[in-house]
């Protein structure tokens, strides 16, 4: 329960992040190689080729997709990249730190999945079944144009899902942020 509420925890704050600052920690960090997407091209491959080690190939997919905004693509399937677009090989420092994100976000799922009676939590804000409740999911900034446009009907998502009910989530953004910075808005 502890790992999923630190990976919880950890997207809610990136969430509340100004966007720029994110912008800006992703950019200042250089590729080290930019190799181009082709048939015979695997994470996996690129990581064996750079680190030495396979398990660094989720560090190449998360740092090529840090970087949409200077132009790479995103991977929103690993074992499926962009063909003839350009990745993104991290220096050795920041892939490392990614390994290690993607690390306790895998163990976060897998934890989630494992029941432990000890881990029950009595803190959580019940949700009345009879009442309409909020929820708030995110998605990256190159996907917000099309939901935007969908706004008050029922759309199917793909992919890994976030959703947490929003009873305090604007009050916590405000308290992590600082006052008069966060807003939650609706599309």
């Amino acid at each position: 329960m502890k790992a999923i509420i630190t990976a919880l925890l950890g997207a809610t704050i990136w969430l509340c992040m100004p966007g720029p600052l994110a912008a800006r920690t992703a950019m200042q960090i250089d590729c080290q190689a930019p190799p181009i997407a082709h048939s015979k091209i695997t994470l996996a491959w690129l990581a064996d080729l750079y680190f030495a080690d396979i398990s660094y190939r989720y560090a190449i997919m998360l740092a090529t997709n840090s970087r949409t905004a200077d132009g790479f693509p995103f991977i929103g399937n690993p074992d499926e990249l962009p063909l003839g677009k350009t990745l993104c090989v991290p220096a050795h420092g920041e892939a490392e730190r990614l390994r290690q994100r993607y690390i306790n976000y895998s163990d976060a799922i897998h934890a989630m999945t494992q029941a432990d009676p000890a881990d029950q939590s009595t803190l959580l804000d019940p949700v009345d079944p009879s009442r309409t409740v909020i929820a708030v999911s995110w998605v990256r900034a190159d996907q917000a144009d099309g939901y935007r446009k969908k706004i008050g009907t029922t759309m199917e998502v793909s992919g890994d899902t976030w959703v947490t009910v929003a009873l305090h989530l604007q009050r916590f953004c405000a308290e992590w942020t600082g006052p008069g910075t966060a807003t939650i808005s609706r599309g």
